[in-house]
């Protein structure tokens, strides 16, 4: 039997909440505690439904169709954020990151 190791990763995301006005930017950030993985991730959970926003890797952000127009992510070092440059109502939602050390975290069924 073969034994995998396993790296708990430590997030911390922040603001907890938004209000904000119709037009308004937004920014939404991630600070891996203790680890700095390379594949880092945003989701948008609406209800039950749950979809990868944006993956950077590295600091290359790679976004899914409909998130390449009015999202901007980056990533610093251990903290990464992603801005809303003019939120509509459509975005009102709860923004999660996470973070890996691989890069098939997007297609795990989720």
């Amino acid at each position: 039997m073969g034994c995998v190791e396993s790296q708990t990763v430590l997030i911390t995301q922040w603001p907890r909440s938004i209000v904000t006005h119709k037009n308004s930017p937004v920014e939404m950030h991630c600070y891996q505690n203790n680890t700095d993985y390379t594949y880092v991730y945003w989701y948008k959970q609406s209800g039950k439904h749950i979809q990868l926003v944006v993956m950077l890797v590295g600091d290359i952000p790679n976004y899914e169709e409909e998130f390449k127009s009015g999202f901007k992510a980056v990533k610093s070092g251990k903290q990464w954020s992603v801005n809303i440059t003019s939120a509509q109502e459509k975005d009102g939602a709860v923004y999660l990151c996470a973070a890996s050390l691989h890069s098939d975290v997007h297609s795990s069924g989720l």
